[in-house]
């Protein structure tokens, strides 16, 4: 039942504006990374600098905006600056979302718009930044560059004193390339966020076996509508205060590879987050992902698995990750080309906030990973960031 005009304001208008701008010093190591066309996983690497200079870079740039109506209607915007991204300035996120004042146990949102998928229980900073490390894990790297429903959603929810819990449903159209970077260009750790305006995903080529095609990455642009076919996501909450919570989403794109054998990627994944509060203060955060991507002649199927340490001291927080990932070539045609892999990282992080406005961080990664379609084979990555930021 709805709540009458008398009792429901219909004008009662707020904004909320959010915006972070990060830089960073980077040692790189030697392995090229993907964006510059070789077989790296991290985000910098070019071979030049490593032990000699500091690379410096902006990391990137964000404003978020959540203009509201009244309590049951809101716009939301997520604008960014990222230097990976093919226009530089883009769109990460936007979306209108309804939440009907009725007179219920069971509040019900709907949604329409580009939105990131609300599985992460590590991406809660502003811009849906990592709130533990610089760098991503596995999964939610692949989520950030490829996976961004464009469609509708509704949202069931429930709140007791002690727990909490949503069942989310939605339909998207323009992920029908999603999956295509992931298969050929492997899994990566880095935080970039493709802008959901034309943005593009630079990768390994491994289909470039010429000598000359060395330092020439694979352009993909995962958000485009080929089929005329929509996908579907589900996604499941539990939140008990005391203890942690878990998040389980299963996505599938349908992509209709009939309609173009090459173009289109028919994509679907399990993947669970869990948030586990544990003695002195510890926080343990484990996630999974499961898998397939195929086109009329290749496709993988691929998992991943993380598990996270974090602990806050005061404004010190540090963090610890580990991660595995693989892929299996499912592949139907280009029987030559393999593309299994098999690979590990481990991330440690410290940060330290002073005040509400700004943060300083550092990282080091290492990445041991290897590819069947990359000579030779097997490539050990280091990388150490220092990062500025600036919130407010």
């Amino acid at each position: 039942m709805f709540v009458g005009p008398a009792t429901a304001q219909w004008w009662e208008p707020d904004l909320q504006v959010s915006a972070l701008a990060a830089v960073r010093a980077v040692v790189p190591d030697v392995v090229r990374a993907r964006r510059e066309g070789g077989e790296g996983r991290l985000r910098y690497g070019d071979g030049s600098d490593y032990g000699e200079s500091v690379l410096f870079s902006p990391a990137e740039a964000a404003v978020e905006l959540d203009a509201a109506a009244n309590p049951w209607l809101s716009v939301f915007f997520h604008g960014q600056y990222q230097p990976e991204d093919k226009h530089g300035v883009g769109i990460a996120a936007a979306f209108l979302e309804v939440t009907p004042p009725l007179e219920s146990v069971v509040a019900i949102r709907l949604k329409g718009g580009a939105f990131f998928p609300e599985v992460s229980r590590e991406n809660r900073d502003v811009a849906w930044s990592n709130s533990y490390t610089l760098t991503n894990s596995p999964a939610k790297t692949w989520i950030a560059e490829e996976v961004r429903p464009i469609g509708v959603a509704a949202t069931l929810s429930h709140a007791a004193e002690e727990i909490s819990g949503s069942l989310e449903g939605g339909f998207f159209f323009a992920n029908d390339s999603s999956g295509a970077a992931l298969a050929l260009g492997g899994w990566a750790l880095n935080d970039v966020k493709t802008a959901v305006t034309g943005g593009e995903v630079r990768t390994f080529n491994p289909l470039a076996n010429e000598p000359s095609a060395y330092g020439q990455p694979a352009a993909f642009q995962p958000f485009r509508e080929l089929d005329d076919r929509p996908g579907f996501h589900f996604l499941a909450q539990l939140d008990v205060y005391r203890f942690g919570g878990a998040s389980l989403l299963y996505w599938d794109n349908c992509g209709d590879v009939d309609v173009n054998s090459l173009m289109v990627w028919q994509t679907r994944f399990f993947a669970a987050d869990i948030e586990l509060a544990l003695p002195w203060e510890v926080t343990l955060l484990p996630s999974a992902m499961v898998g397939e991507t195929r086109n009329a002649q290749l496709g993988t199927d691929f998992w991943t698995t993380s598990a996270l340490l974090a602990r806050d001291f005061d404004r010190l927080r540090v963090g610890l990750r580990y991660d595995h990932f693989e892929q299996d070539d499912d592949s139907r045609d280009l029987t030559e080309l393999s593309l299994e892999e098999d690979g590990d990282a481990v991330t440690a992080a410290v940060s330290y906030s002073l005040g509400a406005h700004h943060r300083f961080a550092g990282e080091l990664a290492y990445v041991d990973a290897c590819r069947d379609s990359v000579a030779p084979g097997c490539k050990r990555e280091t990388m150490l960031q220092v990062e500025y930021r600036l919130m407010f």
